[in-house]
């Protein structure tokens, strides 16, 4: 098992993005759980504009709000930018939403409110953030979605992922011309290439709108007829979509919703105040919003719970790989499969994907014991170290050493396997 940085124990993988992957990890130091947002190794070497991570750092450890996840740590381990932070016991508001559309549970219109007015009052710290001599930083997160809110057990909602935030007093790297964030929460100003605080408030706005109703706000079937709509946008009403929104909440929502920045809120504390006063919030929104993550999300969070309290020789065959599937390239010429009334194959080269390549020595043992105790017709089985696999991205470049098989008559085949706990 992984320890980066002599400190944080890498248990599994809690989710995956574009940019970065998110693991559980354990900080050996305060015997906590924790966070860690690793960029993905491609990414790195690829992207252009590959400091956003450390942008991001920069960014997080200048908030502090109940309503932030929060930055704990930064390292650069194994030629890789880590990002430690807070560990939130909790879903995605996209995972909980989707989980209460399966089992027919969708958030009480005080729940939907009480999520939204948390992450609004975060995104209020996040605006109003300031540098080290007090001068604001102009932050926009510019990114603004149900999957980055995120909702604990305790009903307590953050906001995270502030990978592509712009702040003025930043580096250029992000410009304010970029089109960033997700087509569905963009801004109508957006398309023309403008970003300002209000356009956070729209994409909070349309958060709202889809908590509400349990329905996208577009109905547009590609990315272009999304961006083609919002230059004619204009809302509908959620109470027009789901019964039981009153007229007052309806001004908010369509509020946070117009086409002209200058027509919405002027800043998240007054939106967040506007849907306090609409519901009639009180503390007790709090325990029902724990309430609903517990009734859609319960058990997912209790097999994380599960699975983080496993020995790891448990968890899976690799460390490094961690999660809950581990996935094997068998590497098989098409003459190795045994056919009727022919003897088995005797032995098999087995080598691990180059999904894995950071798997740990211990890697090689654990798939020969597993693939040997598997499949009926091998006797024995041998394995090749992790760098045996990083030819086959584009292809196996030779032909697979396959003991007591003559692979050399035909092109190998691959089969994935999925080993699930």
């Amino acid at each position: 098992m992984r320890v980066l940085g002599g400190r944080y124990q890498a248990l599994f993988v809690l989710g995956a993005g574009g940019m970065a992957e998110v693991w559980l990890a354990h900080d050996k130091k305060t015997g906590r759980e924790v966070a860690l947002k690793r960029v993905h190794s491609g990414w790195a070497r690829s992207a252009k504009d590959a400091p956003a991570l450390v942008d991001e750092a920069r960014l997080l450890g200048r908030i502090r709000h109940p309503n932030v996840v929060e930055l704990v740590d930064v390292l650069w381990a194994e030629g890789e930018l880590v990002l430690v932070m807070e560990y939130v016991r909790g879903l995605s508001l996209a995972q909980l939403l989707a989980n209460g559309r399966e089992r027919d549970l969708p958030p009480p219109p005080e729940v939907a409110c009480a999520i939204v007015v948390g992450a609004l009052r975060g995104l209020e710290a996040a605006h109003t953030a300031t540098d080290t001599e007090g001068n604001s930083l102009g932050l926009i997160h510019r990114d603004v979605t149900p999957e980055n809110i995120l909702v604990g057990a305790d009903g307590v909602a953050k906001l995270t992922d502030f990978g592509i935030a712009r702040a003025e007093h930043r580096s250029q790297r992000t410009k304010t011309g970029d089109l960033k964030g997700k087509v569905r929460y963009l801004a109508p100003e957006q398309i023309h290439g403008q970003a300002v605080r209000e356009t956070d408030l729209f994409a909070m706005g349309v958060t709202l709108w889809e908590a509400l109703t349990g329905k996208p706000l577009s109905n547009a079937a590609t990315d272009g007829e999304a961006l083609a709509a919002l230059l004619m946008f204009r809302a509908t009403a959620p109470s027009a979509v789901r019964e039981g929104i009153s007229p007052a909440l309806d001004e908010v929502v369509l509020r946070s919703l117009a086409a002209e920045p200058e027509a919405r809120y002027r800043s998240a504390s007054d939106m967040a105040s506007a849907l306090e006063l609409a519901m009639g919030l009180t503390p007790a929104a709090t325990t029902a919003t724990a309430a609903w993550v517990s009734a859609v999300g319960g058990e997912e969070l209790a097999m994380r719970d599960e699975k983080a309290k496993r020995p790891a020789s448990r968890r899976g065959l690799w460390g490094a790989a961690g999660g809950a599937l581990v996935a094997l390239a068998l590497v098989v010429s098409s003459q190795a499969r045994p056919r009727a009334g022919a003897p088995g194959v005797n032995a098999i080269e087995v080598i691990p994907s180059s999904a894995i390549t950071a798997a740990v020595p211990s890697t090689q043992g654990s798939a020969a014991a597993l693939v040997a105790s598997t499949p009926p017709v091998l006797s024995s089985v041998t394995t090749a170290p992790s760098s045996s696999s990083r030819g086959l991205a584009g292809g196996v470049r030779k032909p697979p050493r396959v003991v007591g098989v003559d692979a050399s008559a035909g092109e190998p085949d691959r089969v994935h396997l999925e080993l699930r706990k």
